[in-house]
C-alpha cells in the first residue's frame, strides 16, 4: 500500500465506517486529508461520522467538501439526509434538485426525494404509500434497488414507526439480498 495514496486512506475510512469503527474511520479520514487537505471523499467522510455523532462539526466539513466542490453528490446527499431527519423539507427538496440538475439519474437522490415525499404525506396525517411517486420511478430503473426501502426504515424509524421500518427493511432485503 502507497503510504502517499488519499484515496486508499479514505477508501479504508469508509470501510471503516460501514463496519461501524468510528474512530479507525475518524483516523484514516485525517491520514488522507493529511496527504491531501482537499480530499473529498475524507471531508465527507468526517461529516458523516460527525452528522452520525449529531456534532455540529458536520456542516464544517460539508462546507469545507463545497469549496472543494460544489457539485459534489455525496455532500449534497449528506446535506438531504440531514435535513430530512429535522423535518426540513423546503432544504432537502433544493438540495436534492442542485443533485438532480447535475445527474438527473442518481437513484440515491431519487430515494431521497421519494423518503421526502413520503414524509411529508405522512406528517400531514395521511397514510402514505410506496405505490405511487418516487419509488415506482426507482424500481422501474432498477428493480433491485433495495436502498430506497432501507432509507425509508431509517426515517420512519426516527418516527418511532417500528413496525413500519421492520417492513421497509424486508422489503429492502427482498428487492436486494
Amino acid at each position: 500500500s502507497d503510504p502517499k495514496n488519499a484515496s486508499l486512506r479514505a477508501d479504508w475510512g469508509s470501510l471503516m465506517a460501514r463496519t461501524h469503527n468510528a474512530a479507525d474511520a475518524e483516523a484514516l479520514y485525517g491520514e488522507a486529508l493529511q496527504i491531501n487537505p482537499n480530499h473529498t471523499g475524507a471531508m465527507v467522510g468526517m461529516a458523516e461520522l460527525a452528522a452520525d455523532r449529531w456534532e455540529a462539526q458536520a456542516a464544517e466539513w460539508i462546507k469545507r467538501a463545497f469549496q472543494v466542490n460544489p457539485n459534489l453528490a455525496e455532500a449534497h446527499l449528506l446535506v438531504t439526509r440531514t435535513a430530512l431527519e429535522q423535518d426540513d423539507f423546503r432544504t432537502a427538496e433544493e438540495t436534492l434538485d442542485k443533485v438532480l440538475k447535475v445527474n438527473p439519474r442518481l437513484l440515491e437522490a431519487w430515494s431521497l426525494r421519494g423518503v421526502s415525499d413520503y414524509l411529508q404525506e405522512f406528517n400531514r396525517g395521511n397514510n402514505p404509500t410506496v405505490e405511487q411517486g418516487w419509488i415506482p420511478r426507482i424500481l422501474k430503473e432498477n428493480p433491485h434497488y433495495g436502498k430506497v426501502f432501507a432509507d425509508l426504515g431509517d426515517f420512519i424509524s426516527l418516527k418511532r414507526q417500528i413496525p413500519s421500518a421492520v417492513e421497509f427493511y424486508r422489503r429492502a432485503l427482498a428487492a436486494d439480498p
